[in-house]
């Protein structure tokens, strides 16, 4: 419930500070109101109803008013919103100067970027910058208003396409679109992709139902559904792949049902549907998906999708979807809401009731029926599979419709009775969902940081100097929360990521943590310790999130040592050894480990030198050294240039020994002395090390793909050419077919009058 008094407190000082905002605001709601209780009088009274397309345009003009939150001021940045703009502005950059969304140096110490997530949402909001000439943020938000109101309509056309009633399908597009589910992981948390993925699944089942209807062929079906899932995924992995599976389930149903009625044709049919969207998403998608699988050992901090299944979550995960205590603190299972479970249970007991009791149903009815079958085992789901709650809305809104459905046709005597009944019903969906439409978490001031993170970076550039701009922006006083923490040394003035990064990341989180006790609690100047650490990770720049800037004088990207090392440092808490997500779930982030580590490195503060490089078990395969030469000066290095893709700098060293990188050990990485292919290993920190042999040499670091993922993209960007160009055939086809039906429809009219 703090989360509830803050949110609170915030929309209190919202008010008082935007005062025309927010009346602004609230009149668009109100007109919205209205105007969906008038809609649903119109629809299902007794007067003669608006045209189908009328409906849709005035149903997304109200859905529109009631998403006006999204363009409140200020920046994406609470929850995982830093994370997505952050990686939104990564991409725009990259492709901007020319490079491949493979990897990049300017992210953390080293970071995969596209290759275990997915771009879509990222790729969508640049499209919105630039053909508006909007900046990012604005871009984003009218990119998530858009597509918000968009899957309502979508909502809507489907549940029309199922035979429910206008009013009832109003009600079913309101409760999808508002619900704290839908709404609030998205505005509030900042999950921006799944505003996507809340647009991809009303197309996914319409598409499915015209399939049904016999409106559209088999292979129109199976090309369409394949870039449906492949465009899911490529939103988002996790989700993505949940809707792709779930989509399959429903299938599956339909060849079981075929079967028991023995429709061999259908069973037919439906297994060739599933078979060619399988072969179409595997073709687009199988770059990210198979890979991501298979190199995931690469990158361990990757969260595991599934967990276990027991009782005691399910009762959870109930509470959590129906109990309102839970609307602000649980964004995995968020708060579905009372106005949509309720008649959704009536709606499922009703079908029940007609296949167990009642035993009369036909073939068509139970093929229809798999809302109710996903929306049944979909609950049971929502423990190991917390993020499953997102796909199991879009049918339980649906099952909740036949809910009503029942309702109105068993317990209202007369027809003038059911506008009031569904205008009761969506005034109890508003009032119960409709509070968080005026939250006004979500978003930040940022305007401040971007200014200082792009003078620093300015400073860099002049200086010809590789460095690292640390920003540090702890979440309410939480500062173990280390997503709030953020290393680069380009213009991403956002958060970071704790699902992707590199071991690295784990340093990056004690040192937060050491940061915020040192420095943002009231201690005028960093520790000799906590500067080491600065110093090993290149930070040149902290930009603390009022505004105070210090900077880290001997930090460097090069590090070189006469010898290697094996950490003799006891890592109690397994700062190492666990992944970034376990770290953070379990508040565990030491600084004892890092700061042994470096300590025992003996770091020359005034020169790019250390007495030995530190690693975490022996190196059986790397190169023995018997030590450097003793001068004033060993070792030097400069022409150190960085990109997103590549590093290269030049070094000189008077004798044989071993060069730290400040870069995040990667194996799909490459490493060469002189154009020489050579071998690099991770030290303590999980940073590159290598042997470096005496002399002036130069060395780049290049970021390539597994052959695997490359043979992937190949077949991706072929198959994508092929379906572009069979969709323009088809579309021309159709045009030209039109163009010549209509001047035989009008000679056959001439002949008949």
């Amino acid at each position: 419930m703090d989360i509830l008094r803050e949110t609170l407190s915030e929309q209190l000082n919202f008010l008082k500070d935007n005062p025309l905002l927010s009346v602004f605001t609230l009149a668009g709601i109100g007109v919205a109101v209205c105007l969906l209780f008038w809609l649903i009088w119109r629809q299902s009274g007794e007067k003669q109803p608006l045209r189908e397309r009328v409906v849709i345009g005035l149903l997304g003009l109200a859905f529109g008013l009631l998403l006006l939150n999204y363009f409140f001021p200020g920046d994406f940045v609470r929850g995982d919103g830093s994370l997505h703009m952050a990686r939104t502005w990564l991409l725009m950059d990259v492709l901007q100067k020319g490079e491949l969304p493979i990897w990049s140096n300017r992210f953390y110490f080293g970071h995969p970027q596209e290759l275990f997530f997915g771009f879509n949402t990222y790729l969508s909001i640049i499209g919105v910058s630039k053909l508006t000439g909007l900046d990012l943020f604005a871009s984003t938000k009218l990119l998530l208003w858009l597509v918000h109101v968009a899957s309502g309509l979508f909502m809507y056309l489907y549940a029309r396409k199922r035979s429910l009633n206008t009013g009832i399908a109003i009600l079913v597009a309101t409760a999808y679109v508002i619900s704290w589910q839908h709404f609030g992981v998205v505005r509030r948390f900042g999950i921006l992709p799944l505003a996507l993925i809340y647009f991809w699944i009303p197309l996914f089942f319409l598409l499915l139902e015209y399939w049904l209807q016999k409106r559209v062929k088999l292979v129109i079906a199976a090309i369409l559904g394949g870039v449906l899932c492949a465009m899911s995924i490529i939103t988002h992995i996790q989700y993505g792949t949940y809707l792709s599976v779930t989509y399959m389930v429903v299938l599956a149903w339909i060849i079981s049902v075929s079967t028991v009625y023995r429709d061999w044709q259908n069973v037919r049919r439906t297994i060739l549907l599933g078979v060619g969207t399988g072969i179409i998403a595997f073709l687009l998608a199988g770059w990210l998906a198979v890979p991501s699988m298979l190199e995931r050992v690469y990158l361990p901090s990757i969260p595991q999708v599934l967990g276990t299944l027991s009782l005691d979550g399910i009762i959870t995960a109930m509470l959590n979807i129906g109990l309102i205590t839970n609307l602000l603190d649980s964004w995995g299972q968020g708060y579905v809401g009372l106005s949509i479970l309720v008649p959704a249970l009536i709606g499922g007991l009703v079908a029940v009731y007609h296949l167990i009791v009642r035993r009369k149903i036909s073939k068509e009815k139970l093929i229809s029926g798999y809302p109710f079958f996903i929306a049944a085992i979909g609950f049971i789901l929502l423990d190991p599979i917390k993020r499953y709650t997102s796909i199991w809305l879009f049918f339980v809104c649906i099952v909740a419709g036949y809910g009503i459905a029942w309702i109105v046709q068993h317990l209202v005597a007369s027809p003038s009775r059911i506008p009031r009944l569904y205008q009761a019903a969506i005034l109890f969906i508003l009032l119960e969902l409709g509070p968080a439409l005026l939250l006004v978490g979500g978003y930040r001031d940022m305007a401040s940081v971007h200014d200082d993170v792009a003078r620093l970076q300015n400073e860099l550039e002049t200086k010809g100097t590789v460095g690292r701009i640390m920003v540090f922006q702890p979440d309410r006083g939480v500062f173990w929360r280390a997503e709030d923490t953020m290393m680069t040394n380009a213009s991403i003035p956002f958060g970071g990521s704790i699902e992707e990064a590199t071991h690295p990341f784990n340093i990056m989180a004690a040192i937060s943590n050491q940061l915020a006790t040192e420095v943002y609690d009231g201690s005028q100047q960093p520790s000799p310790e906590l500067l080491n650490l600065l110093r090993l990770m290149n930070v040149r720049y902290v930009v603390m999130d009022d505004n105070d800037i210090f900077g880290v004088s001997g930090a460097t990207p090069v590090l070189f040592a006469p010898a290697v090392q094996v950490a003799e440092v006891e890592d109690p808490n397994g700062i190492m050894g666990q992944s970034a997500r376990e770290m953070y779930e379990k508040r565990q982030i030491s600084t004892d480990y890092v700061n042994a580590v470096a300590q025992q490195m003996q770091l020359d503060v005034g020169q790019p030198q250390a007495g030995a490089i530190l690693v975490k078990e022996p190196i059986n395969s790397m190169p023995e050294h018997s030590g450097a030469c003793l001068t004033e000066q060993p070792f030097t290095f400069e022409g150190a240039v960085e990109r997103h893709n590549t590093v290269a700098l030049n070094y000189n060293a008077c004798g044989d020994g071993y060069i730290r990188l400040a870069y995040a050990y990667y194996p799909l990485l490459r490493l060469e002395i002189d154009g020489i292919l050579t071998s690099f290993y991770p030290d303590a920190f999980n940073m590159i090390v290598f042997a470096a042999p005496k002399g002036k040499h130069q060395v780049t670091l290049t970021a390539v793909v597994s052959p695997l993922r490359e043979g992937f993209f190949r077949v991706a960007g072929v198959s994508a050419i092929a379906i572009l160009v069979w969709a323009v055939v088809q579309v021309f086809s159709w045009y030209s077919t039109r163009k010549i039906a209509k001047p035989q429809t009008q000679l056959q009219q001439g002949y008949s009058r």
